[in-house]
């Protein structure tokens, strides 16, 4: 009895738990990758190279780790191009919930920016940013928002009036901040910037209305970036909670 539970547990550590762990560090691959190259070899398309992680998080820890936690995110481009080649500069990947390639040549970017009808916006989630945002809208109804609001904010006449409007908080903030002798000009900067664009596009000018509409932005932001989890105490259901708020 003693020889074979040692051999079951022989079994266990040595076979068992590193196929466990070896399908769990390749799961998204095994998913999503594996049933591409089938078909790839029957004459459909290959998946450029990469890593999609693992169940459910994908490559989302190291993704952080490089764009909030060091603040260097030209590195996670580093590593992709270090460790699978610059040969073609499309990377596949798991992020924000979803099978994802990351695209790097300025060629393949305009590429797919200039293709609505090949490459669909799903992020940010429409439930956050409204069905008729410019990022959420394509085709026809993008290109009439955005030349609407180049109108309003692009044109000769607009920004004269838009220089005039902000001068004064400019102007205000510039003095302030020279009394104060030490400031954090990020800090500072974001705070005159969006009580410009309160002013501007909703005619607030009260700093206590400003600072709670910055709060509210900042948790809408959270949301926006976050994986779109709906369940409390995620960044994404404070975003909700936010949304219902303002509306």
């Amino acid at each position: 009895m003693i020889e074979m539970a040692t051999g079951l547990w022989v079994a266990l550590v040595f076979g068992v738990v590193p196929l466990a762990g070896c399908l769990f560090w390749n799961w998204n691959d095994i998913r999503y990758a594996l049933p591409h190259y089938h078909r790839g070899s029957e004459g459909g398309g290959m998946l450029p190279p990469g890593y999609m992680g693992i169940p459910f998080l994908g490559e989302m820890l190291t993704f952080i780790w490089y764009f909030k936690i060091v603040r260097r995110p030209n590195d996670y481009i580093t590593s992709k191009l270090r460790r699978y080649g610059s040969d073609g500069g499309l990377y596949r990947t798991h992020l924000f919930g979803s099978p994802s390639i990351i695209v790097f040549p300025p060629s393949a970017i305009k590429f797919v920016l200039q293709s609505d009808s090949n490459f669909l916006p799903e992020w940010p989630a429409a439930e956050l940013v409204g069905v008729n945002a410019l990022v959420s809208v394509e085709g026809d109804s993008h290109a009439r928002v955005r030349n609407f609001v180049l109108r309003c904010i692009n044109k000769p006449d607009a920004l004269r009036r838009i220089a005039l409007m902000v001068q004064p908080r400019v102007t205000a903030s510039l003095k302030s901040w020279a009394q104060k002798g030490r400031i954090l000009v990020h800090k500072e900067a974001k705070k005159v910037t969006f009580g410009n664009i309160g002013k501007f596009f909703a005619g607030f000018e009260s700093d206590p209305v400003l600072d709670t509409l910055d709060e509210l932005f900042k948790g809408l932001m959270n949301g926006i970036r976050s994986q779109p989890i709906n369940f409390p105490g995620t960044a994404y259901h404070h975003a909700l909670e936010v949304i219902h708020f303002i509306s």
